[in-house]
């Protein structure tokens, strides 16, 4: 494959004269075979013309039909030489890069799945279809926006496309147009190009040139009005403002005439979808796939592949299962985790945390990359890792996505230019060590090695290099801190930063020995002022909330694992524990004057949420362990519980609302008051779980509302509304839960509608409604029931007995004696018991007539109505 990408020089005049001269050697022979089978007609032609003409007819007839032919066969060959050796490049380049991630073969991508959604531009994101195949449906689909996480595989999915597209098995479909030619984009080399003047043309042509021939790469303009390209489009993240500006007119040029036939296919952040709600007009049009979470079975598949001889293929199971029920077993769920598992078990690792998971196998990537025969002997004794560091750590301050290269320089020297001009950030404000010096010949060594491991890779078009997945950059970033910390000095403040939060958490983690890192990151709210001024911050606030943030990550992610292993009768064991669990209550404390004031609350959960959005899903499910670890203090687990009302997501309302019914008082009351941190945004969620089909989590997520709307004004507005527009839903369960939510709620404004669930089709709806229009306490309410007191459901009929007695009433009264005297049990028991709540003691002699019904359950209930009633 060549290393020049620049215009393509070739010229279709090349192959005139060759055609021509075939042309001519074809109609040679035809007249030579023509003259000898007409066994000298042409020689009598001369004699006799006239009877002679049907033979030389014949004859120039054959000669064009055999250059014709002969031409055509010419052509096709040339065309089945060029495009064939285009595949094979294509696929040689594409199994090296699923063997450098550990995919060796492409059926392991199979079981990753992922769910169609609609288009943004058409209606909000929602699924469309159920689960499938990841690939088979990136392999049909036209037109696809590939969505997931930081290490969901999107860029191996795409390298997966095209192996799959030139396998030996589809070539020839390919050279004769019934299949697309695959051709691999990196988005920042296309932006390069579009920048220096040319057309999206002239990129797929340099692609073609680069792995196949000029004379394929002229036939760029023409391949792609046919249709008959794929474009795999990859590192739309790694684009900056300029460059999405440049990328995004040409994908919207790729979406329309005369392009509009190409299969396109553009890997995108699932995050930067979300959060950029400025992407080009394409991108919203196209249906998504996003890519779904893989299960505890894959990961079990996945350690068996990567099994070596000295760790038993049996084994598996019983490992993933372990390291699943670890705090951060949901990390490992996504195709870069689950990778990073199989190899710690493929080397008989059991890490502890997720920081120490992904440092080891960050050295045993380094070890391999030391122990390969072809590198044994050179640059002995070089750390390659901290090459890695020093680029990830680069990268990182630069805010930058890869390290462009110059093809006229080797990798070496790139990177030598690159981490001159941008030094990588250093730990502390002020280091003694001696500045740092990069030898070129040492980056090229290291980055080869990078490449070969499958740390790093390189752009397809040769002018980039970057990680193989940001959790590579995030943990050999975070290798350079530790590697590069002295231990003297205040932490930098630049570490605040918002890309820095995730290397930060992994450096704090990584170590039984560094929990001094987050006590380092907490006494940088000694000083906010300048912290502030040098992240520039208008308020000391912002700089307070951001570093007690970062700080409670760090402790949190340290502290847990620490709590879980080790030996309990061990002193060393025993003394890290008393001290992290004092770092972990001094943060805590710190993060409760805070979150009690509510003016200084907001600046803190947005920190939080910030924090928590880089690192993952990790401090989430450490925050839930620490909660449920039994050895740490009470105080200590409901200060956590606290901590986790200000991340301000689905699942930690959801977890929020499990703990409403918790044995321990403590950590009840802190449920409670993290929903109040939580706010409005915890309403969605409750109102999900207010219509299970688990009447204990309905019960749960009622009492959450309510609590919730009696303590917030702004929860009690977002949630009347939605609910009062759920009443009129198709789904039964839905209407039940709106109505129960607006009495859980309160909300006045919705008496009407609630009125008109009194005649709902469904059953239990009008049971909900009644009891919501108790609830709500209002006369017109009141009167609704009492209009619907003679219903034919006798579930009605009590839920309107039980809903008269929530509010004192007169005008209930007779409606409730009438009640006492109902057919079905449970409305006399209802309506006996409302009776008592009324104190009214014109009811008094019914009350006593109903102490001799047949049913103890009715009497015993006239019999306390009549003692509230009486005081007897």
């Amino acid at each position: 494959m060549r290393e020049a990408s620049g215009p393509s020089k070739y010229h279709a005049s090349r192959y005139t004269g060759s055609l021509a001269a075939a042309g001519a050697l074809a109609a040679s022979g035809a007249a030579l075979g023509a003259t000898l089978l007409t066994n000298g007609a042409a020689i009598s032609w001369r004699r006799a013309p006239l009877t002679g003409l049907p033979w030389i007819v014949t004859l120039i007839a054959l000669m064009l039909l055999a250059s014709i032919f002969t031409v055509n066969a010419a052509w096709l060959a040339i065309h089945a030489v060029r495009t064939g050796r285009y595949l094979r490049a294509i696929h040689r380049f594409t199994s090296g890069e699923l063997q450098h991630a550990g995919i060796r073969h492409v059926r392991q991508m199979l079981p990753l799945t992922s769910v169609t959604l609609l288009p943004r531009s058409n209606s909000a994101e929602r699924e469309v279809s159920g689960h499938g195949q990841a690939l088979v449906r990136l392999r049909r689909a036209r037109r696809t926006l590939a969505l997931g996480p930081a290490g969901a595989g999107k860029t191996t999915m795409l390298v997966a496309l095209g192996h799959d597209s030139s396998a030996p098995g589809v070539r020839w479909s390919a050279i004769v147009g019934v299949k697309r030619l695959p051709v691999m984009v990196s988005l920042p080399g296309l932006a390069k190009l579009l920048r220096e003047g040319s057309a999206v043309e002239a990129y797929v042509a340099d692609q073609l040139a680069r792995f196949g021939s000029e004379a394929l790469a002229a036939r760029a303009p023409r391949l792609l009005r046919r249709g008959a390209i794929t474009l795999l489009c990859d590192d739309y993240d790694a684009l900056d403002a300029e460059s999405t500006d440049l990328v995004n007119g040409a994908l919207t040029r790729l979406s329309q005439a005369p392009f509009s036939r190409c299969q396109l296919t553009v890997a995108c952040d699932s995050e930067r979808y979300t959060d950029d709600l400025n992407l080009s007009v394409s991108l919203n049009a196209l249906p998504a796939e996003r890519f779904e979470p893989l299960t505890s079975r894959l990961l079990t598949q996945m350690a068996r592949w990567e099994a070596s001889r000295k760790q038993p293929k049996s084994r598996a199971a019983a490992f993933v299962a372990d390291m699943m029920r670890a705090p951060f077993g949901s990390a490992l769920l996504s195709p870069a985790g689950a990778r990073a598992l199989s190899i710690a078990f493929a080397h008989g690792l059991v890490p502890a945390g997720y920081g120490e998971l992904m440092r080891s196998v960050l050295l045993i990537k380094r070890d391999e990359a030391l122990s390969a025969p072809d590198h044994a002997s050179e640059r002995g004794g070089q750390d390659v890792a901290l090459v890695w560091g020093a680029l990830a750590a680069s990268l990182e301050a630069d805010a930058s996505a890869f390290l462009p290269l110059d093809l006229k320089q080797t990798m070496g020297e790139c990177a030598a230019t690159w981490l001159r001009e941008r030094p990588p950030l250093l730990p502390v404000s002020f280091a003694l060590q001696s500045e740092l010096a990069f030898d070129a010949d040492a980056l090229e060594y290291g980055i080869k090695a990078g490449l070969e491991t499958g740390v790093l890779r390189r752009h397809v078009d040769g002018l980039g290099v970057a990680f193989s997945g940001r959790i590579w950059q995030d943990t050999a970033a975070a290798y350079w801190l530790d590697q590069m910390d002295n231990g003297l000095g205040r932490l930098n403040s630049m570490l605040l930063a918002p890309a820095w939060s995730a290397p930060v958490v992994l450096w704090a983690s990584s170590r039984l020995d560094s929990g001094d890192v987050a006590q380092r990151i907490f006494r940088l709210t000694q000083s906010p002022d300048s912290v502030a001024s040098r992240m520039g911050f208008t308020r000391r606030d912002d700089a307070t909330a951001l570093t007690l943030a970062l700080a409670l990550a760090a402790v949190v992610m340290f502290v847990e694992p620490l709590l879980r292993r080790g030996d309990e009768h061990d002193a060393e064991v025993k003394r890290r524990r008393f001290f992290a669990q004092q770092d972990l209550r001094d943060v805590l404390d710190a993060v409760a004057i805070i979150g009690a004031d509510p003016a200084r609350r907001p600046c803190l959960s947005t920190a939080v949420q910030r924090v928590n959005q880089r690192v993952g899903p990790m401090l989430e499910t450490s925050l839930r362990a620490l909660i449920a670890q039994t050895s740490l203090d009470r105080l200590a687990r409901a200060q956590t519980t606290l901590a986790l009302g200000l991340l301000g997501t689905d699942s930690a309302s959801e977890t929020l609302v499990e703990m409403f019914d918790h044995t321990d008082l403590s950590i009840r009351q802190a449920a409670r008051q993290g929903l109040v941190y939580l706010g409005s945004n915890a309403v969605p969620t409750l109102q999900q779980l207010s219509a299970s089909d688990d009447s204990t989590v309905r019960d749960r997520a009622r009492d959450a509302l309510s609590y919730l709307s009696a303590t917030l004004p702004s929860a009690r507005a977002a949630t009347g509304p939605a609910a009062v527009n759920r009443l009129e839903s198709a789904d039964p369960r839905e209407r039940r839960a709106a109505a129960a939510m607006l009495g859980a709620v309160r909300d006045t404004a919705a008496l009407d509608a609630l009125i008109a669930r009194l005649d709902d089709t469904d059953r239990e709806a009008q049971v909900a409604a009644a009891k919501a229009l108790g609830q709500l306490g209002a006369p017109a309410g009141f009167a609704a029931l009492r209009r619907h007191a003679e219903s034919h459901s006798s579930a009605l009929r009590a839920a309107i007995a039980e809903a008269l007695g929530v509010s004192p009433d007169a005008q209930s009264i007779p409606t409730l004696i009438k009640l006492l005297k109902d057919k079905d049990a449970t409305v006399r028991a209802r309506a006996a018991a409302a009776l008592g709540s009324q104190r009214d003691r014109t009811a008094a002699g019914p009350l006593r007539e109903a102490t001799r019904d047949i049913d103890p359950w009715v009497s015993h209930a006239a019999q306390a109505a009549l003692q509230r009633l009486t005081g007897v």
